[in-house]
Order: C-alpha cells, then structure tokens, then sequence
C-alpha cells in the first residue's frame, strides 16, 4: 500500500519505495541466523538483548535505514498488543522486562495491516512516504512463525539523497 506525499513526489517516493523492499530483503537474506533467531520469540530479557543485538547490526549495515524495529503480537493480559523491539535496549531494571516498555504505538490504519499479518497472514508490504519520514512494514514469515520487520527512514523536506 503505497501512501503518495503531497506535492506530488510519486518518482521519488516510487524510487525509495524499491530501494528499502531491496534493502530490507538482503537484511534479512544475508543473515540467516540472525533472523530465525528474531522468529523465535520469547519475551524474556535473553530474547530481547540477542533481538537488539541484531537490529544493530542490521542498522549498521544498510545506510538506507535511520531506525529498525521488530514487531511481534503479543498481550499484556486479555489484551492484544503489538510490541516494537529496536537496537536501543539496555537492561537497567532489576526486575526484568516489562511488555508495556516496549508497546509499538500505532494508527489505526497500521493496526489493521499488522492484524493483516499475524491474524490473517497477510504478506502485503506496507509503506508510506510523507514530507520525508519513509516508512516499510516487511512482514516476515517461516515454519508458522511470524514477524514484521519495520524500518524507517527520515530526511529533511526538499533533502533527496537518492541514488
């Protein structure tokens, strides 16, 4: 679903739109291991720290990508939630990881595709350009299991750096 910016900028948006699909697939194709690890979910701290671990790795190896998350389904009691796990995370409390530190907040309409995904198995990408601020949901599935891999990338408005 492509979100075409005011203005007009469909060559652009078109043209980074292609470029972060190919980036984000090589991401994850040149780390195997890697990423069978971010399907294994488990909220406990091991899980988070090896998820942020490789999020960084991936940050620091496609300059196309200013912030990389990995989302995963999940609740907080009776209720569903999406989670976002980025590079940023540094244990600092004793008693562990708490699910609501790391809720994804969300529009309406991203909640309805991320239910897409985990709910109906939707493998549609989702991404949007707007006064700069580009955004990809790469959703991510093998043997039953499920993530969606969310990448980001903001310039300046009227800063191209395309190539």
């Amino acid at each position: 679903m492509l979100t075409i910016p005011l203005g007009g900028n469909y060559l652009t948006s078109s043209k980074k739109e292609k470029m972060l699909i190919a980036s984000a697939k090589s991401i994850i194709e040149e780390n195997p291991s890697r990423t069978i690890k971010l399907l294994n979910y488990s909220f406990n701290e091991t899980w988070i720290s090896e998820t942020s671990d490789a999020i960084e790795l991936y940050s620091k190896t496609d300059e196309h990508f200013s912030h990389i998350s990995v989302i995963i389904r999940d609740s907080i009691g009776n209720t569903p939630v999406f989670l976002g796990f980025n590079d940023y995370y540094k244990s600092a409390d004793k008693l562990g990881p708490k699910k609501g530190d790391f809720i994804h907040q969300t529009t309406k309409e991203e909640r309805e595709y991320l239910k897409g995904v985990f709910e109906k198995g939707s493998t549609e990408i989702k991404f949007s350009a707007k006064d700069g601020q580009y955004e990809l949901f790469y959703p991510y599935f093998k043997n039953g299991k499920r993530i969606v891999l969310y990448f980001a990338d903001y310039h300046r408005y009227g800063k191209v750096g395309i190539s």
